[in-house]
């Protein structure tokens, strides 16, 4: 299974957390790696994959049929525990985030 790129977050599929492939897209990629803030040495390998926890929910369509979150053509994300003072909240599968550090957009 999958794990979420970002750094400081611990999400996995195996945990209920939806993970999002980076975009094909050579424009939208270099947009998606410029938030995720790696660093200009990391090279993200073919199967690299951000969870939902990093998208507002503005960035998410609004109904799907099958139940799954879906992305917007568009989205973005903006939610990122960059500061090394900050650790993200514990989070149970499925559910919201709840207590702890509030992610905010940058």
């Amino acid at each position: 299974m999958g794990s979420c790129c970002a750094l400081k977050c611990w999400n996995r599929a195996s945990r209920g957390i939806r993970l999002f492939k980076l975009p094909k897209s050579p424009r939208r990629r270099k947009l998606w790696l410029l938030k995720i803030k790696r660093g200009a040495g990391w090279k993200p390998p073919d199967k690299t994959y951000l969870c939902e926890d990093h998208f507002e929910p503005s960035q998410f369509q609004t109904r799907c049929s099958d139940g799954w979150r879906k992305l917007k053509a568009t989205a973005v994300p903006s939610l990122f525990f960059h500061s090394q003072s900050q650790q993200p909240a514990a989070r149970t599968s499925g559910a919201a985030p709840q207590g702890g550090l509030l992610m905010q957009p940058l």
